[in-house]
């Protein structure tokens, strides 16, 4: 997901199920799954339409990538503020099991 913070599309194999970040990309557009057959060819096709000044593809798919941007704005900060009131409150202590 790193490349999407750089407004880059992204494109990724079949085997996602466990990242939401994939599915919501997915579902805006901006990013591309290959299949699972005839991924390298469906991946050079995609990178072709994702090079610049090559029809309106990239352009839809940097549109939809602001628009997942946008939903996840702040998310950092939320995260540590959550983080930093969870270590402030008193709990008894606890080891978890490894």
């Amino acid at each position: 997901v790193e490349p999407v913070a750089y407004h880059l599309p992204v494109a990724f194999g079949p085997e996602h199920a466990r990242s939401p970040e994939a599915y919501t990309l997915l579902a805006t557009g901006s990013a591309f799954c290959l299949p699972k057959i005839g991924g390298p060819a469906a991946l050079a096709t995609w990178m072709e339409k994702m090079r610049v000044g090559k029809g309106g593809e990239r352009a839809r798919a940097l549109e939809a990538l602001k628009v997942f941007l946008q939903m996840h704005r702040g998310a950092g900060g939320r995260v540590s503020e959550f983080l930093a009131q969870w270590v402030a409150e008193e709990r008894p202590f606890f080891r978890p099991s490894i």
